[in-house]
């Protein structure tokens, strides 16, 4: 017997869809190949059985709305095995960012109902608006090095060391000595997305090859013209 249908789409779609995203990135004899699939949500109905299928059937999925990413969407079932590879503060600034940022989403909720804003309320609507402009964006195009400095700077652009809860030996190691509001926001990286300068820390400046190549000489500016005495001529 035929399975239910969901909405209009037969009961098996899981199958099918399965069947689908394997087929389209199997090769015989070898092997495959990661792909990124974009489903759209009707009605931003994240239940709808496409999307909903496919969030079960992928190792991960990037939430899309408004333009920017929504973290609380999104998902990685292979995050455990990523932040073992990348730098150190990689997953626990990660987890104080998603943090700052749910906090943020209580506070905008709070000043839509008309309550009172705190000096702590005031601090998270500047982080989350920096944070979704500045990392959340969909124009951002940043290596994820970068994108950790950046985390960094705008943590401490809003808060206090002792207030973000980060352990005291990454606060050492990444806290940015000068505020990011202090320096241009793009300029922690260079027209091809390399850091481009260093992130000031508290323990001095991270190190990268980029910043001990030479400084190109500057080419001397000509002389300025110098007014002939012969002109105009008397007649």
């Amino acid at each position: 017997e035929q399975v239910p249908s969901n909405r209009g789409y037969p009961g098996d779609l899981y199958s099918q869809l399965a069947k689908r995203y394997e087929k389209a990135v199997d090769f015989e004899e070898a092997g495959s190949v990661t792909i990124l699939t974009v489903t759209t949500m009707p009605g931003d109905d994240v239940t709808h059985p496409v999307p909903d299928n496919t969030g079960y059937i992928t190792e991960g999925q990037l939430y899309l709305h408004g333009g920017s990413i929504d973290p609380f969407g999104s998902l990685s079932r292979l995050k455990q095995l990523v932040n073992k590879k990348t730098r150190a503060d990689h997953r626990e600034l990660m987890d104080t960012l998603i943090r700052l940022f749910a906090s943020y989403r209580e506070s905008l909720e709070k000043r839509s109902m008309g309550f009172n804003m705190t000096d702590w309320d005031l601090k998270l609507l500047n982080f989350g608006t920096r944070f979704e402009s500045q990392l959340m964006d969909l124009s951002v195009n940043i290596p994820l090095e970068a994108a950790l400095d950046r985390g960094w700077r705008i943590l401490a652009d809003c808060f206090a060391m002792e207030e973000v809860g980060l352990r005291s030996e990454l606060i050492e190691s990444f806290w940015p000595e000068v505020p990011g509001d202090q320096q241009d926001e793009h300029e922690d990286v260079d027209d091809k997305g390399a850091a481009a300068k260093p992130l000031r820390t508290k323990a001095g400046p991270l190190a990268h090859e980029s910043w001990n190549k030479p400084k190109p000489e500057l080419e001397s500016e000509p002389a300025e013209a110098q007014p002939d005495p012969t002109w105009p001529k008397s007649s």
